[in-house]
């Protein structure tokens, strides 16, 4: 329930990961051993990106950096067990619709 949820400080988010045995720890912020995954993403955005951008203005800017976001969040990712980070959102919002039944949750 919310209140054991409340008690022991764990998030629905958290919860979620427990309940799907998803082993979760928190890191703190500037962890060095992290920053060689940080780079490596960086490093792709910009041969798959800023390489080839073009932007004549601020909203265009914004347009074609939207095309490659949805773009990019359907390459699949060796982190995410080959899966791209559109399929992991869609599974877990289907595990939530199924796991809580909430009408909050029906709307995803």
């Amino acid at each position: 329930t919310n209140l054991q949820r409340k008690e022991q400080g764990e998030t629905m988010f958290e919860m979620i990961l427990r309940k799907l045995d998803i082993k979760y720890t928190k890191t703190r912020i500037a962890t060095p051993r992290h920053n060689g995954k940080v780079e490596r993403q960086h490093r792709q955005d910009s041969e798959r990106f800023y390489k080839y951008l073009k932007m004549f203005n601020l909203e265009d800017g914004r347009k074609q950096l939207a095309k490659y976001q949805v773009k990019s969040n359907n390459y699949i990712k060796t982190c995410l067990g080959f899966k791209s980070p559109n399929q992991v959102v869609e599974q877990y919002l289907i595990f939530v619709k199924k796991s809580f039944k909430c009408n909050l949750c029906l709307t995803l």
